[in-house]
């Protein structure tokens, strides 16, 4: 059974991960570009 719920954990958090890390990259690349006008 943990196996079971450690897999849809993984499963459920990875896309997650995959986008929070994507937007922290784009948040980041946003405020260097306004912040040297």
């Amino acid at each position: 059974q943990w196996g079971l719920l450690s897999a849809a954990t993984l499963i459920v958090a990875l896309p997650l991960f995959i986008l929070f890390v994507i937007f922290q990259r784009r948040f980041m690349e946003g405020f260097m570009t306004s912040g040297l006008k």
